[in-house]
């Protein structure tokens, strides 16, 4: 069964449909973002955009899309994936959640633009990620 937050999500195309915060991030920033892909964090509540901002990004840029969890996968996961996912965009929901050494997996696809990353997190990038991480994104 799906559920009502992937059904309602809009895609590129409606993308006009985007309400709240991440409807004004998106109309603000979406040609630039564009223009030159970076790696980014989305930090907001539960349920304010973040997944659908990333899955836009995805489709508005022609990038295929693989979504991960911190909360469910792990270093050989984000791996694999990168290495998949060359110049692809790659999304880690709940990335807070990485400890600091599962942190540092993502530092040397970061440095080479192995792949472009995207995250989602609750919490203050600033409390969370090592100061190596934050330098990169």
């Amino acid at each position: 069964m799906t559920r009502l937050a992937a059904l309602m999500r809009p895609d590129a195309a409606h993308a006009q449909r985007l309400v709240g915060p991440a409807g004004a991030v998106w109309r603000q920033e979406c040609a630039q973002w564009l223009r030159a892909p970076f790696h980014c964090v989305f930090w907001g509540p539960p349920g304010s955009g973040k997944t659908t901002l990333a899955r836009l990004l995805s489709e508005a840029s022609g990038l295929p899309y693989i979504h991960l969890s911190a909360v469910r996968d792990g270093v050989r996961e984000i791996r694999d994936s990168a290495a998949e996912m060359a110049g692809k965009l790659l999304f880690i929901d709940e990335i807070h959640r990485l400890t600091r050494s599962q942190q540092d997996v993502l530092l040397p696809i970061l440095e080479h633009d192995e792949c472009w990353i995207v995250g989602a997190t609750t919490e203050s990038p600033r409390a969370v990620f090592q100061p190596a991480l934050l330098s990169r994104i």
